[in-house]
């Protein structure tokens, strides 16, 4: 136990500060990886926008394919939905749904679980699909609805920007949809699974599960959390709300890296769209679409949203304030980047305490100057994940090639 580093660290931030002075940059790699000859060389923001891309493009195939296919089931050609797509929509719009579902399901979630495995030998852990706090997920909620007021405000300030033709065409497509629910076309409850619980499950898969993880890895926490939000925002293809969809999505990263859970997030997306389903179902017109949101209202939203996420802030700056011990001795930077990095793949905090004197390049036993350090509270669990897997040779050569 290391007990003159009990005053070293005091939250996840200083860790990272501490692991970028001590270390040179590892972009998340846990072991050698089949995307390490794709992207191995890569800057963070080309290997993302590369999966953002496959991402967008695999969600958009397999939602158009299943909805053809389906449509072809009930008798409408590919010809009927191009050119008379309100008719359709209008009387299979369900189906429609459903088949955007799908797409989320069989393109963008699968795509989030093989760009993590690919990433990492534990893939789970690396979406942070793990349990939470009972405390944190009150909490969140709370932030959340204090959020709203400011969303809806954000909402019908950018839809007042002037927007080029074409994308003015676009939007007015993707209207129809959200008119047709508002107008309370469907089954409540399969709304309530393709438009709430699927989207839920699958895009807080690839935006707050791998595509935060690699950005957190390369950009820094609050560099990971704004390009998730912004990136979140954009994908919606929806212009006339990027400001308010961006804002959520940093609050829902912000959460995701705060409490270390993607559960959260899931309850939380799923609370957004479920609320706007239910008050378009049996809201009025003036709740489900607002012209206007009251200042004080807005202003009271800010204050109770500050003050939750500062009640959560605190809550884990605390438990980070702990005594910190060493898990882990080497004399090799790279066996130290090895463990660093499955450390952080199962969210747990860590730094690289390089203390080696390289005129001598000792390496060996307790003259060996490289130490991983974690939480006391972590300990034990960052010793199992060290002895369940042990460095073996083949990733030592390849990172020790890496390293030449």
């Amino acid at each position: 136990m290391i007990n003159d580093q009990s005053n070293l660290l005091d939250d996840r931030d200083e860790v990272g500060d501490v692991q970028h002075k001590e270390t040179t940059d590892v972009d998340s790699q846990t072991d050698s990886s089949i995307f390490d000859g794709v992207s191995g060389n890569w800057s963070t923001f080309a290997v993302l926008s590369l999966w953002i891309i496959v991402g967008l493009v695999a969600y958009l195939f397999v939602g158009n394919l299943v909805s053809v296919l389906f449509l072809e089931l009930r008798g409408v050609g590919l010809q009927d939905l191009i050119s008379n797509q309100s008719n359709v929509l209008a009387e299979h719009g369900s189906v429609l749904l459903g088949a955007n579902a799908v797409g989320l399901a069989l393109g963008l979630g699968s795509i989030a679980f093989l760009a993590s495995w690919l990433d990492s030998s534990r893939p789970l852990n690396y979406l942070r699909f793990r349990s939470c706090e009972i405390r944190d997920l009150v909490l969140s909620c709370a932030s959340f609805f204090c959020l709203l007021p400011i969303v809806l405000a954000l909402g019908i300030m950018n839809d007042q920007l002037p927007l080029p033709e074409f994308l003015q065409r676009m939007e007015d497509q993707q209207m129809e949809i959200v008119e047709w629910l508002a107008s309370g076309g469907g089954s409540f409850w399969l709304n309530l699974l393709f438009v709430a619980l699927t989207p839920a499950l699958f895009e807080e898969a690839f935006f707050r599960g791998f595509v935060q993880r690699r950005a957190e890895r390369g950009m820094g926490i609050v560099g990971g959390i704004l390009f998730t939000g912004v990136v979140f925002g954009i994908f919606h293809l929806r212009l006339t709300q990027v400001l308010p969809l961006a804002v959520l999505g940093c609050f829902l990263a912000y959460i995701t890296w705060r409490t270390g859970s993607l559960l959260i997030p899931v309850v939380l997306h799923f609370l957004n769209n479920g609320l706007m389903l239910a008050i378009s179902e049996w809201g009025s017109g003036s709740i489900s679409d607002p012209e206007t949101v009251p200042l004080p209202l807005i202003i009271a939203g800010a204050v109770g949203f500050l003050i939750c996420v500062q009640f959560i802030h605190r809550r884990h700056e605390k438990k980070r304030r702990t005594e910190w011990v060493e898990v882990f001795r080497c004399g090799i930077d790279y066996e130290a980047d090895i463990v660093y990095a499955r450390l952080q793949d199962a969210d747990i905090p860590a730094v690289i305490l390089n203390q080696r004197d390289h005129a001598f390049n000792l390496t060996f036993g307790y003259l060996a100057k490289i130490k991983i350090l974690v939480p006391s509270s972590m300990q034990k669990a960052a010793s199992e994940i060290i002895l369940q897997q042990p460095l073996n040779e083949d990733e030592l050569t390849h990172e020790a090639l890496k390293n030449e």
